[in-house]
């Protein structure tokens, strides 16, 4: 579970239809990236995903195709290498079970936020669901929902990990700073 880069992956559909195409992205920010240039670079990744592509989707499509005794072989092997450690890089690093943070934008269709299970299959143990963004009291907000696996950390980091949040949420010129940099809160 241990990480050496931050990524974060989600689903983008190529149209808001039932039988769409959906792109698996995953994004690795970079120590000196700002949330906006992560943002602008996301934006770029689902356009480029949209209008290619996507190789680890194929791949997963040629597996689903397979007779299911055969399936089951297969995702038994790979959920033993996976529990071992030997799962290949190639396998890891465009599947959202092995990102820092699992996003879901509801909001894109009209939903609430949600709390999303999380998986015993890979390394993933956050998951952030997005909702709509609506008007209070002359205010804009929007609701997030968060589930944290708590065989990552302790209570005590994820309160403080959520202090840390709360302040840059009421400091957003914080946001404009790189993302490798330390955040001190100050009271």
């Amino acid at each position: 579970y241990e990480r050496h880069d931050v990524s974060m992956a989600f689903v983008a559909k190529d149209k808001l239809l039932d039988d769409a195409a959906e792109k698996l992205i995953v994004y690795k920010a970079k120590e000196n990236d700002t949330p906006l240039e992560i943002a602008e670079n996301i934006v770029k990744d689902v356009h480029r995903a949209r209008s290619s592509g996507n190789e680890s989707e194929e791949l997963y499509s040629k597996i689903a195709s397979l007779p299911k005794p055969i399936l089951k072989l297969v995702g038994w092997g790979a959920h033993l290498l996976d529990k071992r450690g030997f799962l290949p890089n190639e396998m890891m690093e465009n599947d959202f079970n092995f990102a820092t943070v699992l996003l879901s934008n509801l909001g894109s269709i009209k939903c609430r936020s949600a709390y999303h299970h999380l998986n015993e299959y890979g390394t993933n143990s956050i998951v952030i669901t997005i909702g709509t963004i609506y008007e209070e009291d002359g205010r804009y907000k929007v609701d997030i929902g968060a589930t944290l696996d708590e065989r990552i950390a302790d209570g005590f980091y994820f309160a403080k990990s959520l202090k840390l949040v709360e302040y840059i949420s009421s400091h957003p010129e914080l946001l404009d700073e790189e993302v490798g940099k330390k955040v001190e809160i100050v009271h």
